[in-house]
């Protein structure tokens, strides 16, 4: 019924009543897609860090001691351009004032929305109106952090196999966050993007730690070096009381080139302010995100989210008309616990010397890191995911408590991804490194591969949950792999490094047959090359390299199973940027 519509589309209504926020509560007859030409973000940060500090002996005991504070600052001002809600809904309320249209609220210089013409869906805006309804949200986000430490090292006594050494030390931290995003913002008057609320919040923590690093063994047969390293720290936190944790190593030399080593340890981590005090921020996904688009197709038959689906009552042919609503915020508030871990790592070290022939270093080392409360958001995409393609799903628990029950009527859905406490998070896995150097042309050759293979990258959201080892899905790869050369000839440098991804999938996982299935779920290995040549004087230095050398573009994935940066996988081994050169220089003075 608006007059802003071609009369012979006037009847159609595109969306309900009480969907839109721009319609003044009436029902949006047409959606135009259109657009008029890029919009800009700015981020000005300022940083300062101010030390100061003693540092000297204590007479002739052999101990250091080392004294300092500092205050580091950090104001940030970040500005986007947008349409505001209430804006875009007072002009679009408008009657016919002789050859065009006035608004029925003529406040704050209200300008009336133009008719949808042809000239509009091509770009053509008037500017009067754009300057109405669009411009520049700013926020500013400020963090302090005091800290203040004192540390004393040096010998305590001597034994047989050498001095016995020690370090204590105190440190006390006092943070502060207070990020103030725009007025419209907290308003929720940005169209189409989310709503945020202050993050406001502060903490301190006392710290006492001490670390003795004893030699049992020196050469002697079978242990031409045996020494143990012992460590402990002692935290407590105003916003989560306090705790100990300890670090004991130890490595054994039995024969000159030949090691093994371990170690075992805790830590005790209190959520960051960030992830305390966060305030309470409202996105959304597309509706086709949904899980449950075109759930009954053919390709779908057998799996757990068509039986998911339609256990929802959905129906058939069912395609979403609602973005899905995220809601995150800090965890202060909702009992967010501190999180622990343990670490076990133990492993065998070879260093053989061949003379002319060169140097070999060689390591095999396994690991084993388990975190229990580990704080984390998951991320909407694999909540939805982890839900809907679970063979428990909403009777089993787990990510489906991060998602409200379907609205009646429209069937939308609501996802918490605010910052959680994950009950268990386990790593396992091997580390293989070897390191091998040697002169060449006169020059010295220096190159090495560093292998890591998971065992287990499993987790579970509560602790009723059953553990679920990830290892080989998209963004769990089972291996990652570096290679690097460096030759280095008298003032010039030449580098190569090749990193290397291995393939995903996340069919088998999820029970799902790829033959038939109508989302991609899997890519293949992936490569990356960086080549640069560098040259460094007496006083001044220089290196030019390209990064990604074949410009290898990252794989790509279907939408509504996994985070995704356009098409691709979100995840830290891919390049999303391309072929880039680079030239560093610096100059001494």
């Amino acid at each position: 019924g608006s007059p802003l519509i071609p009369a012979d589309m006037s009847r159609l209504v595109f969306l309900p009543a009480g969907v839109s926020t721009i319609t003044n509560g009436l029902a949006t007859g047409v959606r135009a897609f259109t657009g008029f030409g890029n919009d800009r973000s700015t981020q000005l940060v300022d940083f300062n860090r101010t030390v100061v500090g003693i540092r000297g002996s204590i007479g002739k005991t052999g101990w250091d001691y080392d004294v300092s504070a500092n205050r580091s600052t950090n104001r940030g001002e970040y500005a986007f351009d947008t349409f505001f809600t209430d804006r875009l809904a007072q002009s679009l309320n408008v009657v016919r004032s002789g050859s065009g249209f006035s608004c029925v609220n003529p406040a704050n210089g209200c300008v009336a929305a133009p008719a949808l013409t042809p000239a509009l869906i091509g770009g053509q805006y008037p500017a009067e109106w754009v300057n109405y309804v669009f411009g520049k949200a700013v926020g500013i986000s400020r963090y302090w952090e005091d800290v203040m430490s004192a540390t004393a090292t040096g010998p305590l006594f001597k034994l047989p196999a050498g001095m016995v050494k020690a370090a204590v030390g105190a440190e006390y931290r006092h943070n502060r966050i207070d990020d103030s995003p725009s007025p419209d913002s907290i308003n929720e008057n940005l169209y189409n993007l989310t709503g945020s609320r202050p993050t406001r919040g502060s903490d301190r923590v006392r710290d006492l730690f001490a670390e003795i690093e004893i030699p049992v063994l020196s050469k002697k047969p079978f242990a031409q070096d045996l020494t143990i390293n012992l460590s402990t720290r002692y935290s407590n936190y105003r916003s989560y009381g306090g705790d100990s944790t300890y670090k004991a190593g130890a490595i054994w030399t039995p024969v000159r080139g030949f090691s093994v080593r371990g170690t075992t340890g805790t830590s005790y981590r209190a959520p960051a302010l960030f992830e305390q005090f966060l305030g309470p921020t409202t996105g959304f996904l597309s509706q086709q995100t949904d899980p449950c688009n075109n759930w009954d197709a053919a390709g779908n038959a057998g799996t757990p989210r068509f039986a998911n689906c339609q256990a929802e009552g959905l129906p058939t042919g069912f395609n979403a008309t609602q973005s899905l609503t995220v809601v995150s915020a800090g965890g202060a508030t909702a009992g967010l616990r501190a999180e622990t871990s343990t670490n076990t790592t133990f492993g065998l070290v070879a260093q053989p010397d061949f003379g002319s022939a060169g140097r070999v270093q060689a390591a095999i080392d396994y690991f084993k890191i388990t975190v229990e409360d580990g704080v984390s958001r998951v991320g909407a995409a694999n909540i939805i995911s982890r839900c809907y393609d679970s063979v428990e799903f909403r009777a089993g628990g787990g990510f489906c408590r991060l998602i409200g029950n379907r609205a009646p009527g429209t069937n939308a859905l609501r996802i918490n991804d605010s910052f959680v406490n994950i009950a268990t998070d386990i790593v396992r896995g091997f580390d293989y490194n070897i390191r091998y150097e040697n002169r060449l042309a006169g020059g010295t050759l220096r190159t090495g591969v560093g292998i890591t293979r998971f065992l287990e990258r499993a987790s579970k959201v509560f602790p009723e949950d059953p553990l679920r080892n990830f290892v080989g899905t998209i963004n769990n790869p089972k291996m990652t792999a570096t290679f690097d050369a460096n030759y280095q000839f008298q003032a010039w440098r030449f580098f190569y490094s090749l990193d290397y991804t291995r393939g995903m999938e996340s069919y088998s996982f999820n029970n799902i047959n790829p033959a038939t299935s109508t989302l991609k779920r899997d890519v293949p290995a992936y490569l990356l090359h960086t080549v640069s040549v560098g040259y460094r004087a007496p006083k001044w230095g220089a290196t030019l390299g390209i990064r990604n050398l074949t410009n290898a573009v990252p794989p790509v994935i279907s939408s509504g199973f996994t985070n995704r940066v356009g098409n691709a996988p979100l995840y830290s081994g891919y390049d999303y940027i391309g072929r880039t050169l680079f030239l560093n220089a610096n100059r001494r003075f």
